[in-house]
């Protein structure tokens, strides 16, 4: 049984001729594996015009209401958009703080929360 997945070895099945031909090993990369930026911590917040963050979500929009749902393995991170009327935000049925100043709606998503929904007034 191996130690861990870099000292793995297999043998497969040659492509052509059906026997077993072909054998690799698994090394230890030559790199330490990095994560993406999106899942470094302390990131400056990104204006993309119609939304500002220091995270990643989709946004999906409906007459009264919007459906915020923040990538997955990502840290808590800002949500501000400009918006012109808030009534209310939640996650899981339960309210969630938020602040709406000068058109602009900020609430904080939690890695703890799958979504949120904005109520629109």
């Amino acid at each position: 049984m191996p130690n861990n997945e870099h000292d793995a070895k297999a043998i497969l099945p040659h492509p052509r001729s059906g026997e077993k031909a072909i054998s690799y090993q698994l090394e230890q990369p030559a790199q330490p594996f990095v994560r993406s930026a999106r899942w470094l911590p302390n990131t400056g917040a990104v204006d993309f015009g119609v939304a500002k963050t220091d995270g990643a979500f989709r946004c999906e929009t409906f007459r009264d209401h919007l459906i915020i749902t923040p990538l997955p393995d990502g840290e808590d991170f800002a949500v501000r958009l400009p918006i012109k009327r808030v009534k209310s935000v939640e996650a899981g049925g339960q309210p969630v703080p938020f602040k709406f100043e000068d058109g602009t709606l900020t609430f904080t998503a939690a890695k703890t929360n799958f979504a949120y929904r904005v109520q629109l007034r």
